[in-house]
């Protein structure tokens, strides 16, 4: 190894930290979310991150924040304590549907820059059967799904409907958890007595059980169904119709319309963090991520890997998790907000602000392990970042892929396509897209 070598090896090891994965926490004092603890999140049609916190709302772009509580101006919260979130695209304009312990808030957010509150649905202005909202959803068909203490209720903008113990709908009426599935069956995880499902009839508007088994319930089930609690507290229904519950006794995956087979369950023994499962995402490698009561839990389908306060999680008990278009999980949390970015992601930091031209930079440069490329899109469309060497040779395709425009990180870590370390040497990073192009040098010091 040459001096020159030696000396760029000893400056990056004294002076920049080897980059594997980064993580960056958000809380009440270092950011405009109003309380620590956070739960719920979701990203708008901008691209914009809502939290709903224990003392109000919060959204975020990338670059600020805006607070929302009951005495903002303008702002008809119904309450600060904010139980879920949902992002409806409706035929009418865009809307944020806010779940809170006093009734339902709509913000009509069509317009970037003008959010309007409309008045609070409650129980004395409608159907809804109780002011303490747990869960939310939204259909396929835009018809929003309400889960209470009470029961639950569909609303298609003009027309109520009710489910309860009392009109034979449910077995309890406490839903904890609420997701849609790509067949607008609406999947209601309660308290106590699993999950029902019901879905909209679209010729008479009304209700219906489904086709199959309505309600799967674990732990005292006589029929054999394999939920393996009757509390569900959170769901996930894939695009291919898996069903993922997370429950206080472990996580169930369920795959078909069999009630009775095809489930597979995973607990503290086979590597979840804890069994108390609130939050489940899948992330854009394909990942399954699992938010717990203590830390998350991370699952490739072979291994797991479970994140603390230790590894830079705001805090151990996780209320929601999302995933955000171009490759970060974000993590609400009773101390805050995470967002971790695995190594290789490409994150948009402000997706409103466009910058005026293509350009691209790395840090630390020299490098050794990895380093951070930064690059700026000025519009929509594709773009690819590839890496050649001295001579010209393409050795490593970082991304070729649809963007938004903004401005973005990644790392590269030093290999080649084939998954092999580059030699030491100098190293061109193209940038291409909406027919304009930079180039970066950068060196790689070993």
């Amino acid at each position: 190894m040459t001096k020159l070598w030696r000396y760029l090896l000893m400056f990056y090891i004294l002076s920049v930290p080897v980059l594997a994965a980064e993580w960056t926490t958000f809380t009440a004092q270092n950011s405009g979310l109003p309380d620590n603890t956070v739960k719920a999140i979701c990203i708008d049609g901008y691209g914009r991150l809502w939290f709903g916190t224990n003392n109000g709302l919060a959204l975020y772009d990338g670059s600020t924040w805006r607070t929302f509580t009951t005495a903002s101006t303008n702002s008809l919260l119904a309450a600060n304590a904010i139980n879920d979130l949902v992002y409806q695209n409706s035929p009418t304009g865009k809307q944020l549907w806010v779940a809170t312990m006093n009734g339902i808030s709509m913000l009509d957010i069509s317009a970037s820059d003008n959010i309007v509150f409309s008045t609070p649905y409650r129980t004395n202005n409608g159907s809804l059967v109780s002011n303490t909202v747990n869960a939310l959803a939204v259909d396929p068909g835009h018809i929003r799904w309400f889960g209470t203490d009470q029961g639950a209720n569909s609303f298609t903008g003009s027309v109520w409907g009710v489910y309860t113990v009392q009109n034979w709908w449910l077995d309890t009426n406490m839903i904890k958890s609420l997701a849609a599935g790509p067949d607008s069956m609406v999947y209601l995880g309660t308290e106590g007595t699993g999950v029902s499902r019901l879905k909209m009839d679209p010729v008479d508007g009304i209700t219906s059980a489904s086709t199959i088994d309505w309600t799967w319930s674990g732990l005292e089930d006589p029929e054999g169904d394999k939920l393996v609690s009757d509390s569900v507290y959170s769901i996930l229904i894939e695009a291919d119709g898996r069903q993922w519950f997370g429950t206080d006794h472990g996580v169930c995956m369920h795959t078909g319309n069999n009630t009775k087979r095809d489930w597979t369950t995973w607990t503290t023994g086979k590597g979840l963090a804890h069994n108390f499962v609130q939050a489940i995402a899948r992330d854009k490698q394909g990942n399954m991520w699992f938010g717990t009561k203590a830390g998350v839990s991370r699952f490739d389908g072979a291994s797991w890997q479970t994140f603390t306060t230790a590894n830079g999680l705001a805090g151990n008990e996780v209320f929601d998790i999302v995933v955000t278009a171009n490759g970060a999980v974000w993590f609400c949390t009773n101390a805050g907000v995470s967002r971790y970015l695995a190594e290789g992601a490409a994150v948009a930091e402000t997706p409103l602000q466009t910058p005026a031209a293509v350009s691209i930079n790395s840090y630390p440069n020299p490098f050794n392990m990895s380093t951070t490329i930064a690059f700026n899109l000025p519009a929509a469309g594709k773009a690819n970042i590839t890496i050649c060497n001295i001579t010209g040779q393409k050795i490593r395709s970082l991304i070729d892929g649809l963007f938004s425009p903004g401005h973005y990180s990644m790392t590269w870590d030093g290999r080649t396509d084939s998954g092999l370390p580059a030699q030491s040497g100098i190293y061109f990073v193209t940038l291409t897209s909406a027919g304009f192009s930079a180039t970066w040098k950068v060196i790689l010091a070993k």
